[in-house]
């Protein structure tokens, strides 16, 4: 797959070319594939993301690296959560986050930080600052988010805020 196929040597995996050729080292204690020609690797430990040559897209330094959902993937380094954008290859939100949830139909993902909840979108931008107590969904893009016994209702498209109002 990918013109290129797993080899074993001392327990360490990497690739050979249809030559045989070893085009990444056998290094590797897990190789997972990925999406479009990347690879899942992991370290002593550490998962980080590699390609078919062998170039690091992302260090192995991650605790655990989730798949791809919507063109973007979860990394998680200290029980911190941050964001890997499948398109432009790279991080896009460093881990800071407690939880991120999987990008919705709408084109967010519910964030929590400090016990508190936001959105962002699927290219890392801040949609609703992390500062509710609660996030409930409506339907139609439109959820009910409270703050100190509070509420409003924000409507979300695309990745997009496109209306609030007070309850």
């Amino acid at each position: 797959k990918h013109g290129v196929a797993e080899v074993e040597l001392d327990e360490k995996l990497g690739f050979i070319n249809t030559e045989g050729k070893i085009v990444v080292e056998p290094k590797y204690d897990r190789i997972l594939d990925f999406s479009k020609g990347l690879f899942k690797v992991e370290l002593n430990g550490f998962w980080g993301v590699i390609n078919k040559k062998g170039e690091i897209i992302i260090e192995p330094k991650y605790d655990r690296i989730l798949d791809f959902s919507k063109g973007v993937a979860r990394v998680i380094l200290d029980d911190k959560w941050g964001l890997f954008n499948e398109e432009s290859r790279s991080i896009i939100v460093e881990p800071k986050f407690d939880r991120i949830a999987p990008i919705n139909k709408h084109g967010v993902a519910e964030v929590e930080l400090d016990e508190k909840l936001g959105f962002i979108n699927k290219e890392g931008k801040t949609i609703l600052e992390p500062k509710y107590d609660r996030i409930s969904y409506l339907g139609k893009g439109s959820f009910k988010v409270e703050l100190n016994g509070e509420s409003e209702i924000v409507f979300v498209k695309e990745g997009k805020l496109v209306g609030k109002f007070q309850l």
